[in-house]
């Protein structure tokens, strides 16, 4: 007996039409999904049944995902190869151009305080008008300035000019001479580096010592009332220009010292300005200098820069051994009512602090 046919085999009434793909006869030109099978597929894959197509289309597609990876693995790759070296070529040049930039310079200040010992050298004698508006100036007066500043003030306008004294050490330093009469001069070196990479002053040296006996005639000395050391260096400039020596009263043990034999003086790579207190000594003979810094950088690279005051040697002035004119100050002469500098040149008897 036959068998019923299958029901799923054959539609039935009110079964949806399902339309068949029609197929293209050898003789009909290409239709366009045709053209993009041919395009991305190829020709050898025409006539593959459309499964076979697209396994076929999901290789390429996976294939093309892998290029990408490994392209991109390359590429991070290649750059982690190169980077190394090209922030090393960076480094160098920035380094080369920081080179080209002058190590360090150095202004400087001098120092004029007429509250402690000083001296005023005048290179010529006092007119007989001058010398009485000077015994005119009172040692105390109603203005509140200091007696040294009012007579500055006075003798600058005619050519004085201001000497101090040398600072007061309870130690010396290998060049001090027991008796030695120090003028000195005194200013304030501030140094500044404009380099990235930092740097290091590692020594001082007086150069280019040109002295000379003073020329000047007249002395307006306010003698010591009393010292104190101040922190810094001093160059002896009687003594060759040896120096830097240290001025600092703390530590003890230091003072007296070459001061680069336990300092120096960092600067660059944006450091503040280093600033050195510097006393250049004399006795008799008025000096001109220079100073000769070395020092080190980043590097290990060593050099030398000149310090001068703007272009010129610095010059250190000292008093008269012998002057025409001997004026000093003397408390007690203002006590007694008497005009307080003593005119040592005309009498020494007139104060007891006249030589």
């Amino acid at each position: 007996m036959p068998e019923p046919p299958d029901p799923r085999r054959f539609p039935r009434v009110g079964d949806p039409v399902v339309p068949v793909p029609r197929r293209r006869t050898p003789d009909e030109p290409p239709g366009l999904r045709d053209a993009v099978e041919a395009h991305v597929l190829g020709e050898h894959a025409r006539g593959l049944a459309a499964r076979k197509k697209l396994v076929l289309l999901l290789v390429m597609a996976a294939t093309a995902a892998l290029a990408m990876v490994a392209a991109a693995v390359l590429s991070v790759a290649t750059g982690l190869w190169t980077a190394k070296p090209t922030i090393e070529a960076q480094q160098d040049a920035n380094r080369e151009i920081d080179a080209e930039k002058a190590p360090f310079t150095a202004s400087i200040e001098y120092d004029e305080n007429t509250q402690g010992a000083w001296i005023f050298v005048l290179g010529r004698t006092f007119t007989e008008k001058e010398q009485d508006a000077l015994n005119a100036i009172a040692f105390e007066d109603s203005s509140g300035l200091l007696y040294g500043e009012r007579l500055l003030r006075f003798l600058q306008p005619l050519g004085g000019r201001f000497l101090a004294r040398s600072s007061y050490m309870d130690k010396g330093w290998p060049t001090w001479r027991m008796g030695a009469g120090y003028d000195a001069t005194v200013f304030r070196m501030n140094l500044y580096s404009e380099r990235a990479g930092q740097l290091s002053i590692t020594g001082m040296e007086a150069v280019d010592l040109d002295c000379e006996p003073s020329r000047a005639e007249t002395i307006v000395d306010f003698a010591p009332q009393g010292a104190a050391p101040y922190e810094g260096v001093l160059f002896d400039l009687s003594a060759g220009g040896s120096g830097p020596y240290i001025t600092d009263p703390e530590p003890l043990e230091n003072q007296g010292l070459p001061y680069f034999d336990v300092r120096r003086i960092d600067l660059g790579a944006g450091a503040s300005p280093g600033g050195l207190r510097v006393e250049a000594l004399v006795d008799g003979e008025s000096c001109r200098w220079g100073i000769l810094a070395h020092f080190v950088d980043a590097s290990n690279k060593r050099g030398e820069v000149a310090l001068l005051d703007e272009g010129e040697p610095f010059f250190a002035e000292a008093a008269p051994t012998d002057p025409v004119q001997h004026w000093i100050a003397d408390v007690g002469r203002a006590v007694e009512g008497k005009p307080p500098l003593a005119p040592c040149h005309e009498d020494p008897g007139a104060s007891g602090m006249c030589p």
